[in-house]
């Protein structure tokens, strides 16, 4: 079985060669080769003339599943697998046993995370019942339009995917979602907002332009916005109480945190949290959007002070608000 791990995963595992100088306590596994999917910003897309070895802006290492499955385990500090599958003809019929012997050699119980556009329940439930930790589905985009412009005409599918999946495993279902795409921080704020209601987890990603993809021209968002998107995340999954307003491009200009939780809310924020990788527990995703020595959209380590204060900086400017003090 042919597999690939990220470039960090295989130093990580002493398949490669290199230093690695930041905590990685998942394993990245990507299962798959050029997707039959259309997705216009992906680099593994049917229509993009990327090279094979990439997702995202990582590159990946070609692995086999004995290689893997001897060294998994030699490893003590892992918590977690995150297999990412790429659509194609062969990776579905090679997920289940592959996850199966994972199980079969694992003496550290670290979980499974599973990353996969599928709507199918029932092959999606059988994954669970055969150990599975957390099944994500990823929208993506934030609305119907941007999904339809963007990747094609199943969100409907997806979410119903997601709701139903989340009613039988609730707390272990999860999504991604892309900002930079079009979607306003307002969508994103609805969206989340939805998400949160069933139960079904965000992992935040800032869209990245990518050479050979259909949209390698359109520039990253802004870490302005950006940083707004993360802290709504944040706010909207600490259960804060907030009633944010938005201009009529959808644009944040005021969070109205409510009194009784505003010690929570600059707590939240001083520590650095809505600023890191969100998704699955123990998830860093090292550079996945980000450039090593350029400023990070999602921080895979601790921040500094300093780095907290810029993110807050970042957050804060054009909105509406008092809480200027935070820094």
């Amino acid at each position: 079985m042919n597999l690939k791990l990220s470039y960090a995963s295989a130093i990580k595992l002493g398949l490669r060669k290199g230093v690695i100088d930041f905590p990685l306590e998942t394993i990245y596994v990507m299962i798959g080769e050029k997707c039959r999917n259309s997705c216009k910003f992906c680099s593994q897309s049917i229509t993009s003339s990327a090279c094979s070895n990439y997702l995202s802006r990582i590159t990946w290492q070609n692995v086999s599943d004995v290689e893997l499955l001897n060294t998994i385990d030699k490893v003590n500090d892992i918590k977690r697998i995150c297999l990412q599958i790429v659509s194609d003809d062969n990776s579905l019929n090679m997920l289940k046993s592959l996850v199966i012997n994972l199980i079969l050699v694992s003496k550290n119980n670290f979980k499974i995370s599973i990353s996969i556009a599928s709507s199918n329940i029932e092959y999606l439930e059988s994954l669970f019942e055969i150990g599975v930790d957390t099944i994500t589905i990823p929208l993506d985009c934030a609305k119907l339009k941007t999904y339809k412009k963007f990747k094609g005409s199943d969100f409907k599918e997806k979410i119903q995917a997601l709701v139903s999946l989340s009613q039988i495993y609730k707390g272990n279902v999860g999504t991604h979602l892309i900002y930079g795409l079009s979607d306003t921080i307002e969508d994103f704020f609805k969206m989340m907002s939805f998400l949160k209601s069933n139960s079904i987890n965000t992992g935040l990603f800032s869209f990245t332009p990518l050479t050979g993809t259909e949209l390698e021209n359109l520039p990253k968002p802004d870490l302005s916005s950006y940083r707004k998107v993360q802290v709504l995340r944040a706010l909207i999954y600490e259960n804060v109480s907030f009633e944010p307003e938005f201009n009529s491009s959808g644009g944040l200009i005021k969070l109205n945190v409510k009194i009784e939780d505003l010690g929570r809310f600059k707590k939240l924020i001083k520590s650095g949290k809505p600023f890191l990788t969100s998704g699955c527990d123990n998830c860093t995703r090292p550079y996945y959007n980000d450039s090593p020595g350029k400023e990070l959209y999602n921080f895979h380590r601790p921040l500094t002070d300093i780095e907290i204060n810029k993110c807050i900086c970042e957050f804060l400017a054009g909105l509406n608000t008092n809480l200027n003090n935070l820094i």
